[in-house]
């Protein structure tokens, strides 16, 4: 995937000008930088989100799986209907809770968990989507190092032979990740 981003702004603050980004394929790229550099406005303008810049993507993927910072689950429904959302094959959803040490909880409201654990229930539904490209952002906010190491293998091995993008302010992550190019921003 190739990104030539002219120019990419709010309002007045520029984010973005004359950049090019090569992402490639199959492969495991990190954007890497502190808060504010535009790490998930490059995220959302590659994976097709975000239209509002002057310039133009190269092998844009057709339907990734995004793991957004914020979590995005629906807070009044079950663990297991969180998942549902995403598949019809209830036995898929509870062995992708159970690939990230969560068997048990499927029966549990949203609003029940712990910041991990809503964390990882998101990381569950993420490997439920079939898609061609993952694209995680701050992937592994609020986990402990143990839960982080487990949930890395999982979307190490969901991720084989796809486009794997994530970003990050973490060095650790990269540790957990293994980028094969990694993006300062």
């Amino acid at each position: 995937m190739k990104a030539v981003i002219n120019n990419k702004a709010f309002g007045d603050k520029t984010i973005f000008n004359n950049r090019v980004f090569h992402i490639p394929d199959g492969m495991t790229t990190a954007i890497l930088g502190p808060s504010g550099r535009g790490k998930t406005t490059l995220l959302r303008i590659l994976s097709g989100l975000d239209k509002d810049y002057d310039g133009c993507i190269e092998g844009l993927p057709e339907a990734p799986a995004i793991l957004f910072q914020e979590d995005r689950l629906l807070e009044r429904l079950t663990v297991l209907s969180n998942l549902m959302a995403v598949t019809n094959d209830r036995n898929k959803a509870l062995e992708a809770l159970k690939s990230i040490g969560l068997s048990g909880e499927e029966g549990h409201y949203i609003h029940e968990l712990s910041g991990g654990m809503r964390r990882r229930v998101a990381i569950s539904r993420l490997l439920l989507f079939p898609g061609d490209a993952v694209f995680l952002d701050e992937p592994f906010r609020g986990l402990d190092d143990e839960s982080a190491a487990v949930c890395a293998s999982v979307i190490k091995q969901y991720a084989e032979g796809k486009t794997l993008l994530f970003i990050t302010h973490n060095e650790h992550d990269l540790e957990l990740l293994s980028p094969d190019k990694t993006i300062a921003l």
